[in-house]
């Protein structure tokens, strides 16, 4: 499972961006058909020794339809006075026991990737209760100053994945797999030689504010 590779320690930065794009395209996956996980967390994804991700047990899960403006549960997400799902992974709304819709994975994706840039929880452990009132709350600090070898942006989008507001998430496990592709590319990109390297002209720091902004196969455990 991811939560056996990451162990306590931060994965290397290419790997945490092909993760996050592997998952982002297995939620988005999920999402077209209407489907909300709703347990997104290291437990529940698995990488295979040729390194394809898979996301697990959807024994959680919802039909719901896929446009985040209207995919709602209708039914309440508390049963017989327990929550449904892992409170460190649980999106506020979720916690609260209110509707949810895809957003809500995102977080999950978002806590997650925070986890394996870092190695350690975004907001840490404890009682369920001390857990949940950590993420509603508090804001963790950015992946970066944890583990400095991030590629800059890195903070910004999972920052946003992992909003408070559903509404200032991003709108899709699309839009998310768009910019954590685009910061993997960039770090794929070869490095310029010094001859090809734009002289250094003065500017303000590239990393933004915290929290802003191959295949992926989902497989259902029954």
């Amino acid at each position: 499972s991811l939560a056996e590779r990451i162990a306590g320690q931060a994965l290397s930065p290419a790997e945490v961006l092909d993760i996050g794009v592997q998952a982002a395209l297995a939620l988005d996956t999920a999402h077209a058909a209407g489907v909300i996980h709703r347990d997104i967390k290291p437990q529940n994804i698995i990488l295979t020794p040729r390194g394809q991700l898979k996301v697990l047990d959807f024994g959680l899960a919802k039909l719901a339809p896929a446009d985040p403006a209207v995919t709602v549960t209708s039914e309440g997400l508390t049963v017989a006075g327990s929550l449904v799902g892992t409170p460190a992974f649980m999106s506020p709304e979720q916690l609260r026991g209110l509707d949810v819709d895809a957003r809500t994975d995102i977080f999950g994706l978002g806590a997650t990737l925070y986890q394996c840039a870092t190695g350690t929880s975004a907001f840490g452990g404890g009682t369920l209760v001390e857990v949940a009132m950590r993420v509603m709350s508090l804001t963790p600090p950015p992946p970066s100053t944890l583990n400095p070898a991030l590629p800059a942006g890195l903070d910004a989008v999972i920052g946003r994945a992992m909003a408070k507001e559903a509404s200032a998430r991003y709108p899709s496990a699309r839009a998310l797999h768009d910019d954590l592709r685009a910061l993997q590319q960039g770090l794929d990109r070869p490095a310029a030689s010094p001859e090809q390297a734009p002289a250094a002209t003065p500017r303000t720091a590239s990393r933004a504010p915290w929290p802003r902004g191959r295949l992926a196969v989902v497989a259902a455990c029954v």
